[in-house]
């Protein structure tokens, strides 16, 4: 389940924050298109605060273990940085974000970067054929 998969990979961010259960817990949705990978949503109110955490998986793709890590930690890494303002919400993949993944990368051998390789995802071969989106040139 990807929610424990979440939970499982907070151990990722130690090197960061000190992980002290003081903060929300992330949600998860699950999408079935193929328009992204991953993402990380909140909810701004008109005073400024953040709520309503939660990261939107695909379905459409068939991912490794490894793929599906290093989708979750990307939004992870969107949520830590939103939730503990390390970086303003209006640069997403900046100068924070790009200094967490680039030690992500190096210290756990993940390959997370601002969009991942489309060549490493694969569409679900068990699809219905009307959800399978083709794309013509």
């Amino acid at each position: 389940m990807i929610s424990d998969r979440i939970r499982e990979y907070e151990k990722y961010f130690e090197d960061f924050i000190t992980l002290d259960r003081l903060y929300p817990v992330i949600g998860v949705k699950i999408t079935h298109h193929g328009r992204s990978f991953g993402s990380f949503r909140c909810t701004i109110d008109e005073y400024g605060e953040i709520y309503n955490y939660y990261i939107q998986i695909s379905d459409y793709y068939d991912y490794t273990e490894e793929n599906l890590r290093d989708i979750i930690v990307h939004e992870m890494i969107h949520f830590f940085i939103v939730y503990y303002k390390l970086a303003p919400i209006s640069k997403p993949h900046g100068k924070v974000f790009k200094e967490m993944a680039k030690h992500m990368n190096e210290k756990y051998g993940m390959d997370i970067r601002k969009h991942p390789d489309l060549d490493k995802y694969k569409i679900r071969e068990d699809l219905p054929w009307y959800k399978k989106v083709y794309y013509y040139f």
